[in-house]
């Protein structure tokens, strides 16, 4: 790839609580900018620090730079971050949200060049002295073991979906909030704001929660803020209107298609896809199940043409961010439907075939032991 008059690089970090990064992305960005071939050399992170790579984008596109080479300079570039960073800005820029051509360069320890880099440090590595005699011994910070008075603590999640919907923006109006009414006042009615990592319901981005009141709030804007700190922190009365409940996850546009059918005793209905938040490749399905009958009937399995396979899955059983357990059958009993529902039971359909955009539908088949095999088109909703 050639460079070009309008060009800008945006050298990207993953981000650490601190901004530890951003001295050395700064002199890598000052070296490409010694070369003179690039009109526009930024530095952005893709979580936990600012500027955030939105916003970068978005200061690009009020100059003359027609093209930003995104270059992530984190390692390891990890699997989750390769599979949704790209596509993510593909949909923005595929529904008007960024204006400039924007090009995803490979992760610097996909190059050459970083293998030959471990071999030279490991080779310094080995001519150097014990830790015992080269280093002076860390002291132990007595004032660090005890937590400090505080009524409330404030996450805000500035993981990567959050930090791309506007939360760092957030995180500055609610400590500026939390200063004006006094609530960072060291004693017993302090307020802690406190920066986060993913915290999960990645579709209600950005995402805050009051703890101990054990409180979330989602789709939060930086106008929402002072609703909330007078609302909820002086008050003591949380804001309903931004309240975030399991049941309201699921927020399904009212004018996409919903299937469903019936057979026998059996009803399936609801029925809808979404892209997989931390699965590559795999789509999330959505719905309810219901039996009419006097005699309970057994879910046993699904399959769809356009995956490797299909499975019952569990948060509750999740082995780790990535991995999720997967589940044999599930009754359904008379009087008693079984829903299927972001961040509780749902269908997986791994190694999905194809790409599909929102609006595609794809045939799946539900099987049950005693009403058979019932057919449904299930339609790709908008969403992570």
């Amino acid at each position: 790839m050639s460079s070009r008059s309008s060009d800008a690089v945006v050298l990207l970090g993953r981000g650490m609580p601190h901004g530890e990064q951003w001295a050395t992305l700064a002199t890598y960005a000052d070296r490409l900018r010694e070369t003179g071939r690039f009109a526009e050399v930024r530095v952005a992170f893709l979580e936990m620090t600012e500027p955030a790579l939105a916003d970068v984008l978005a200061e690009l596109e009020a100059t003359t730079i027609r093209r930003a080479v995104v270059l992530p300079c984190f390692v390891p570039f990890d699997r989750n971050v390769a599979g949704w960073l790209g596509r993510s800005l593909a949909a923005r820029r595929r529904d008007g949200r960024i204006a400039i051509e924007v090009v995803m360069a490979p992760a610097v320890d996909r190059s050459e060049l970083f293998a030959a880099a471990l071999s030279d440090a490991l080779d310094a590595g080995l001519a150097g002295e014990d830790v015992a005699t080269a280093l002076r011994p860390l002291p132990d910070k007595r004032d660090r073991g005890e937590i400090p008075p505080h009524r409330d603590q404030v996450f805000v999640c500035l993981g990567p979906r959050c930090t791309e919907a506007g939360a760092w923006e957030l995180m500055a109006r609610l400590r500026a909030a939390v200063k004006r009414e006094g609530l960072d006042k060291a004693g017993p009615a302090r307020t802690l704001v406190c920066r986060s990592a993913c915290l999960w319901p990645c579709n209600q981005a950005p995402v805050m929660i009051v703890q101990p009141d054990n409180v979330w709030y989602g789709r939060v804007t930086s106008d929402d803020v002072d609703t909330i700190v007078q609302s909820h922190l002086v008050e003591r009365v949380p804001v309903a209107p931004l309240l975030l409940r399991k049941d309201d996850q699921i927020d399904v546009p009212a004018d996409w298609p919903l299937a469903g059918a019936t057979l026998g005793s059996v009803t399936v209905s609801g029925f809808f896809a979404r892209v997989a938040m931390h699965r590559p490749g795999a789509l999330a399905v959505f719905g309810t199940l219901a039996c009419s009958d006097d005699a309970s009937d057994l879910f046993i399995a699904a399959s769809s043409p356009i995956a490797g396979s299909v499975a019952l899955h569990s948060p509750d059983l999740q082995q780790n961010a990535t991995s999720q357990a997967a589940l044999s059958a599930v009754e359904i009993s008379p009087g008693h439907g079984v829903t299927l529902k972001p961040g509780g039971l749902h269908l997986m359909l791994l190694d999905v075939r194809r790409d599909l955009l929102p609006g595609e539908s794809f045939p799946l088949a539900l099987c049950f032991e005693r009403a058979g095999v019932i057919a449904i088109d299930v339609t790709l909703q908008p969403g992570a």
